[in-house]
């Protein structure tokens, strides 16, 4: 007798479609994740570098402006940004550092309240003397 195997396929398609929701979930979560990460990464850099070819007294303002510019074009999904920058000293050398801590709710991302975490980046920068004013 000939084995029936009418609605094994649409058996399997139904037991594999929640497992290919939640990988496609999990890549859009790690993607936007990736891409925040990423964002806060550069407006500390571009900070730390606009801080360091200026005058010590107005580095940390013109870093603070810089990294917050940057990290609004890139339009992150934060809550809350802080941006922290000091000048630091090491013999002769000066360097300033800035850094970028972003606030965000996973909520932007999947619609679901999972948790909040807050993504933070650093950059130092040694004082360009021949560039700064």
């Amino acid at each position: 007798m000939a084995s029936d195997d009418s609605g094994s396929s649409t058996v399997e398609l139904v037991l594999i479609t929640p497992v290919l929701v939640g990988l496609l979930l999990f890549l859009i979560f790690t993607a936007q994740g990736s891409h925040l990460a990423s964002s806060v990464k550069h407006a500390a850099d571009s900070g730390a570098r606009a801080g360091s070819m200026v005058s010590l007294s107005r580095a940390p303002a013109e870093a603070r402006q810089v990294a917050l510019l940057d990290l609004a074009a890139a339009e992150p999904d934060c809550s809350q940004i802080d941006v922290h920058s000091r000048i630091e000293t090491l013999g002769r050398t000066r360097t300033i550092r800035v850094k970028v801590s972003c606030e965000v709710s996973n909520r932007d991302y999947l619609g679901l309240s999972i948790m909040q975490r807050t993504v933070v980046a650093e950059s130092t920068e040694v004082f360009d003397v021949y560039r700064a004013d």
